[in-house]
Formats: C-alpha cells, sequence, structure tokens
C-alpha cells in the first residue's frame, strides 16, 4: 500500500526490520560475489576483447554485473526510491573518478562519500524539513559539485591552475631565438604578460641563465642549442621559400611562422637541397649542426657539418670510400663551391670528397684534441 510519490522518492524514516534484512542480506551477496570474482569483473568491464580471448565467459559476468546492479535497487527502493537509488549508484562513483584512477581506491571512496551522502542528507532533511530521499541526493549532488571543484588532477580549479600555467610553445621559442640574437625580449610582440610567463619558465627548465634589466636574455649552454635550432629552421624554410620562387622579404615573413614547424629531418632535406649553405639570404651564418643539437653526439651524414668540425667515420651508405674507412679520425676544411667537394684532412693528408660521397658517410662529433693528439 504505497503511493506513487513513495516509489519515487522512498520513505527513508519508515524502513522496516524486514527492509534492513533485505539490505544487508543483499549487500553480503553483492560484495561477496565481488570479491571472489574481482579479477574476472575488471577484466570484462574494461577490455571485453580481451577478457573473450583468455577465455571468460563475458556474457555470463555481464548477466551477473547486471543482477547484482538489479538486487541493490530492488533492496533500495523502500528506502530512497527508484529514481534516487540510480542516483547513489553513480554519483559517488562519479566523485570517486575525479579523484584517483585506481579501481580498488576509487571502490572504497565511492562507498565513503555514499555513506556520507546519506548521513548529510538525514541531518539536511531534518534541518528543512524535506523528504530523507531527496536531500540525501541534494547534499550527494553537492558533494560532487565540491569535488568537481577541488579534485587535484581532474578538478575545475586544477584544469584552470594548469592552464594559467602553460606556455605556449611559440612563445618559448621566440623567448630563446631573440636570446640567441641577443634582441632584448621587450621588443617581442607576444607581450609583456606572456614574455615573462614564458622567461620563468625558460629559467625553471634551465635554458635561460638570467635576463638583464634591459631585457637581454642570457641563455645557458642547453639553451643556446635549443635557440640555434630554431634559428636554422628559419633559415632553411626562408631559403626553401625562395629557392620555390618566394619573394625574399615575403619569405622571410612566411618563415617566421613556419619556424615552428622543425623537424630534423626535414631541416636536413632543405639543407641537402639548399646545397649546404653556410649562410643564409641575408649573409647571417646557419648554425651548424654541432650548434643545432643539444647532446652533441648524433650520427649524421658529413655533408652536415661545418668547416672546423671534427669527426670519426661511423659508417657508409653504398660503397666505401677510399681512406675513410670506419674509426677513422678526420677534421673538416674549407669547401670547394665551384666543385662542390669538401675539403677532409686526415693529419697532414687531405682528401676531396664529393657532395655525393658526402651525403653517404656516417659520422659523429668528436673533440678536436683526438683529432689533432691522432
Amino acid at each position: 500500500n504505497i503511493d506513487l510519490n513513495h516509489f519515487f522518492q522512498g520513505d527513508i524514516y519508515g524502513v522496516s526490520w524486514e527492509d534492513m534484512w533485505l539490505s544487508a542480506i543483499v549487500g553480503v551477496i553483492v560484495l561477496g560475489i565481488i570479491i571472489v570474482f574481482y579479477r574476472y569483473f575488471t577484466i570484462v568491464s574494461f577490455d571485453t576483447t580481451m577478457a573473450a580471448s583468455l577465455g571468460f565467459p563475458t556474457r555470463l559476468i555481464h548477466t551477473v554485473l547486471t543482477g547484482m546492479i538489479a538486487l541493490v535497487c530492488v533492496a533500495g527502493i523502500s528506502m530512497v526510491g527508484v529514481i534516487m537509488i540510480v542516483g547513489l549508484l553513480i554519483t559517488p562513483a562519479a566523485l570517486a573518478y575525479l579523484f584517483t584512477d585506481r579501481l580498488p581506491r576509487m571502490m572504497v571512496i565511492a562507498a565513503c562519500m555514499g555513506v556520507l551522502s546519506v548521513i548529510s542528507g538525514l541531518y539536511f532533511s531534518e534541518w528543512v524539513n524535506a523528504s530523507g530521499g531527496g536531500a540525501i541526493m541534494f547534499m550527494g549532488f553537492l558533494l560532487f559539485l565540491g569535488g568537481l571543484c577541488i579534485a587535484p588532477r581532474y578538478g575545475l580549479l586544477a584544469g584552470w591552475r594548469r592552464r594559467r600555467a602553460l606556455v605556449p610553445q611559440r612563445d618559448i621559442e621566440d623567448c630563446l631565438k631573440a636570446g640567441y640574437e641577443q634582441q632584448s625580449s621587450a621588443q617581442l610582440e607576444m607581450g609583456p604578460d606572456r614574455t615573462r610567463k614564458a622567461l620563468r619558465w625558460l629559467l625553471r627548465e634551465g635554458l635561460v641563465e638570467s635576463v638583464t634589466d634591459d631585457g637581454m636574455v642570457m641563455l645557458t649552454e642547453k639553451g643556446r642549442h635549443e635557440a640555434a635550432h630554431i634559428e636554422r629552421s628559419h633559415q632553411l624554410w626562408e631559403g626553401h621559400l625562395v629557392q620555390k620562387g618566394m619573394p625574399p622579404e615575403q619569405a622571410h615573413r612566411a618563415a617566421e611562422e613556419l619556424e615552428h614547424l622543425h623537424d630534423r629531418s626535414v631541416l636536413d632535406q632543405f639543407d641537402n637541397e639548399l646545397n649546404h649553405p653556410d649562410q643564409d639570404a641575408h649573409g647571417v651564418a646557419i648554425p651548424g649542426e654541432r650548434e643545432d643539437n643539444v647532446d652533441q653526439d648524433p650520427e649524421l651524414m658529413l655533408s652536415l657539418l661545418r668547416e672546423g668540425d671534427s669527426g670519426r667515420v661511423v659508417s657508409h651508405r653504398g660503397e666505401p670510400i677510399p681512406g675513410l674507412a670506419p674509426s677513422t679520425l678526420f677534421r673538416l676544411g674549407a669547401r670547394d663551391l665551384k666543385t662542390e667537394a669538401w675539403q677532409v684532412w686526415l693529419g697532414d693528408e687531405m682528401l676531396m670528397v664529393s657532395h655525393e660521397q658526402a651525403d653517404r658517410l656516417v659520422v659523429r662529433f668528436v673533440d678536436d684534441a683526438d683529432v689533432t693528439e691522432s
């Protein structure tokens, strides 16, 4: 003899001993099944395909899960109603998901939040003289809103703080380039607030040593390598665009945007396409691979080295080059632009290496003292 409102909202103040025993029995059954078959439920819930490949009866496990949910709903209808029981199944779990990614911890937090919702909801219903089921769900909703705001990883406040602390990569690279070109950071177009944020990030990451009062950026060795890579990217993009027929001034402006696309393989392709230039269209020296590379220990083609660089032959791509066997130490000399050949010094002996041969010779940087001593 219950009305429709009782069916929806329940009557938590009128719970009988029979309802309590029913809830206790259902709780023992559901918790027992979860404890015994926890591993199976976890695998089927997160990866049904994997569970099926392992031979688990996925359809039966899904049926058991659905049956447990039905038992919980039936046991809770007389207390909080059919609609509120769905909220109690979802809201604590959603709140727990905001605080952790580990399932066992999530289950404990969800259970605690559910109990807290019930206790606080009962006190609230007494205070405002409202329905017990509705008050419980209202307090659960408030707890969820609070967790949504303050959750350390997925909360709104944490997300706002991450976005506030986020520094665009473009701003970082523009500050590095200003330091490399010995320009004042105050001249950057990004504005003072974004400039200060980018400089703070660079200082924290050890790429900038200090910033002078007039805005000059003092780069560390690591920061200089990063900045050289951006500078080389700009110069090679500009040279590539000019070679394709774009007017120099327009190519310079376009390179200001494209310099942030600095995949090393693409830049090496441009460098080869432009016949490995030492200077850009404005007569400014292009950073070599040694200055560009952060770890200073790459394996690269001899054609990417600059005059004065020292190296050791690693391997050949194709036919061996006479006099340059693997492990041979050398120093790169001047390049003959007419023949497009490099002078390679082996002590007092000089070899001329063609462009095609230089693109096939894999080398590694070494200290100049090692070559001199050899």
